[in-house]
């Protein structure tokens, strides 16, 4: 999307994953999901995501 509708080159949407997303990623978002009740590994079916999702919340 960064490429598409912003016109930043494929290099520099890189550079900032590797750089700032990545990083933070890894030091607070994989930590913390050992607290989360659903985890969905990527790739997901969105559909099937939500689903599991409204069936949790209505199981509570």
């Amino acid at each position: 999307r960064d490429v598409e509708e912003r016109g930043r080159d494929h290099h520099s949407v890189e550079e900032q994953f590797m750089t700032s997303v990545e990083p933070m990623h890894q030091s607070l978002v994989l930590p913390s999901s050992k607290y989360a009740d659903l985890k969905f590994e990527h790739p997901f079916d969105p559909a099937a995501a939500a689903q599991i999702v409204v069936e949790e919340v209505n199981a509570t």
